[in-house]
């Protein structure tokens, strides 16, 4: 059980390939069940390590950094096969890349893990909402893609706040005073 939280991660990444096959050739039922099961297993990871008592740094980051290679190829292949918008792409690819490049900063300079927090979480669920109302072309898509992008942006904010005092307290506890 200590490593079925990271196989559960792993488990998301060897699906989406398969959920790209599926819904570039527009088989969004095979496509939707893929989803559902990569949503599961997401949903499941971080609940069954906290549950098993098995967290760690390498499987904190193992879910992250599946999460960002998901959410950007999920927004490519909606982007390219179901009209979701250019600008939304590449807002959402350069703020997984920044997150990704700021967490990695962070856990370098004060050797802290970033984390994920609710806001982010909110902000990721409203992403996914969005991008499958692309694909099945619900009616009201482009405002859920408005809550999606307004979401994502305060998670961005709460997690750049988060960020400035993790590596301010981490930078007090390298100097030996008290965070």
């Amino acid at each position: 059980m200590k490593y079925l939280p990271d196989f559960l991660s792993l488990t998301r990444l060897f699906l989406l390939p398969f959920a790209v096959i599926k819904l570039s050739n527009h088989d969004v039922l095979s496509g939707s069940i893929i989803l559902a099961l990569m949503v599961a297993t997401d949903l499941l990871d971080g609940r069954l390590a906290r549950k098993f008592k098995s967290t760690s740094k390498f499987g904190a980051l193992l879910d992250h950094g599946v999460d960002k290679i998901v959410s950007i190829t999920l927004a490519w292949v909606v982007k390219k096969y179901y009209g979701f918008s250019s600008w939304a792409f590449y807002l959402i690819t350069g703020r997984e890349i920044a997150l990704v490049i700021g967490g990695l900063f962070l856990w370098k300079t004060t050797g802290r893990n970033p984390g994920a927090n609710r806001c982010g979480k909110i902000g990721g669920a409203f992403l996914f909402a969005s991008l499958y109302g692309y694909v099945i072309d619900f009616r009201y898509k482009e405002q859920l893609l408005i809550a999606a992008i307004a979401m994502i942006l305060l998670s961005t904010i709460s997690y750049l706040v988060m960020a400035v005092k993790r590596f301010l307290t981490g930078r007090a506890y390298q100097k030996g005073s008290n965070p």
